[in-house]
């Protein structure tokens, strides 16, 4: 008896392989974040201060978007990363998208930036270590305010 094929029923795998497209859209949500970042940082432009401020408001509304892909296709995050990784690679990939957006707000909003870095700091050293020279840096970034000088 030959075997028919029904084109309208999707095969055994294929509702995993669209769950991995998205974990990988993920990703690319990221990187995205990451450009316009790049964006309202570049010293070789001449932005000004609102076009710099309208790439950093992007560059965070990339980074949550990527936050919540990460959150909502975790199981299928996982398997795009080998281990030892695999375990840690939703949470390490919350972070850096969470110093992303702190990175962001140092131009719109520097208390919540402080704020934001400072809470990052003790998830960092458990999750992902290398990730505390980014923090510091950005931290070491905001200038002192001028009533500590007097």
């Amino acid at each position: 008896m030959p075997r028919t094929v029904d084109f309208f029923k999707p095969p055994p795998q294929f509702h995993r392989l669209v769950e991995s497209y998205r974990a990988l859209f993920a990703l690319l949500l990221y990187l995205q974040g990451e450009g316009e970042k790049r964006k309202a940082y570049n010293k070789e432009k001449d932005y000004s201060m609102t076009e710099r401020c309208r790439y950093a408001q992007r560059a965070i509304e990339y980074f949550e978007q990527h936050f919540c892909a990460v959150r909502k296709h975790h199981e299928y995050f996982r398997e795009l990363f080998k281990p030892p990784m695999a375990h840690r690679s939703e949470k390490m990939h919350e972070l850096v998208a969470l110093v992303g957006v702190a990175q962001c707000l140092l131009l719109l909003d520097q208390d919540k930036a402080v704020r934001l870095l400072n809470i990052l700091k003790p998830a960092a050293v458990q999750y992902y270590p290398s990730l505390l020279g980014k923090i510091e840096k950005s931290l070491a970034s905001v200038p002192t305010p001028l009533y500590l000088y007097d």
